[in-house]
């Protein structure tokens, strides 16, 4: 992986990765990564990919990874609004654009990640930069936990946290560690003990990487972006082929929300892992394997 520190022109600095494919490439993929990743949680991903000849980008998350960190205690999860993350996006793009990218381009993207990826699809002047063929998304982001109720409830108290001056503080239950440093039994990511012991010996032996909780600013501006998405006809603006994969174990997010969603969208396939945590690219390898089987089909089909 070849890394690159780059100024996207608000103070912000973006640590970005490209796994080089081979010359005669099928085009280029831009991973998009969940909440408290870093690009060298997906090396195992990008060899797959460079295995079906694409050349491979990421970048990490402002906030996240080794890019800029935006509070004085940088375990904190933390963004003003979600809007600065769009802004990564099309700095990567670019990043992407400058480095001869082969077309054509597509995203592959989880959890927060695919959120992002529909926020960016589905904004007028999208179509401003280089051109995006597919979009495969993990368990996208498109309400919190499987309770409406309660994430309702929590949107109420983010914004009404947020506007009582504690933006910057941890939301309630939140803190330094994370879900990693609770252990793997019960754990809500994934049910590969293997892959979830490997990412925990990974960040003692790099704590510079590590990410806590999320503040209560982060938790407002998710919440006000998912009611953003899930606005009428915000769906029908992002017209090219989507694939997304439901976990069918995941307790990060709503998978109702995510099939309502998806039945709006104008090209989109819906498949189900059953017995998949929220991590789906984490998971054990018979579920990593329906995945690529899935994602294989859908990339043949639409000629990528």
């Amino acid at each position: 992986m070849r890394t690159a520190f780059v100024d996207v022109g608000d103070g912000v600095t973006l640590r970005l990765g490209h796994w080089p494919g081979p010359q005669a490439a099928r085009g280029s993929v831009l991973l998009l990564q969940g909440r408290t990743e870093f690009l060298e949680k997906y090396q195992e991903t990008a060899r797959e990919l460079l295995a079906r000849r694409f050349h491979v980008f990421a970048f990490d998350w402002r906030g996240q990874g080794l890019s800029s960190r935006l509070l004085d205690n940088r375990l904190k999860g933390h963004v003003g609004r979600f809007e600065d993350y769009l802004h990564d996006l099309r700095g990567a793009l670019v990043w992407m654009e400058g480095t001869g990218a082969a077309q054509p381009i597509w995203l592959l993207a989880h959890s927060v990640g695919a959120h992002l990826a529909l926020r960016h699809l589905t904004a007028q002047g999208a179509e401003d930069g280089p051109r995006i063929s597919a979009g495969v998304l993990l368990a996208p982001m498109l309400g919190l936990g499987q309770s409406r109720t309660l994430a309702a409830l929590l949107a109420l108290i983010a914004r009404s946290a947020s506007g009582l001056g504690l933006a910057r503080s941890y939301a309630i239950g939140q803190a330094d560690r994370g879900l990693t440093d609770l252990g793997f039994d019960g754990n809500p990511l994934t049910t590969d003990r293997g892959r979830f012991d490997e990412h925990r010996r990974y960040l003692e032996d790099r704590p510079d990487v590590r990410l806590g909780g999320v503040t209560w600013g982060w938790l407002d501006a998710a919440m006000r972006s998912i009611r953003h998405l899930n606005n009428a006809n915000v769906a029908q603006r992002a017209t090219l082929p989507l694939l997304i994969a439901v976990a069918g174990g995941d307790r990060v997010v709503s998978n109702t929300a995510v099939s309502r969603f998806a039945d709006r969208l104008p090209d989109a396939r819906l498949v189900h892992l059953a017995g998949s945590a929220h991590e789906i690219l984490q998971e054990q390898d018979a579920i990593r394997a329906m995945c690529w089987g899935a994602v294989d089909d859908f990339l043949n089909s639409i000629g990528i």
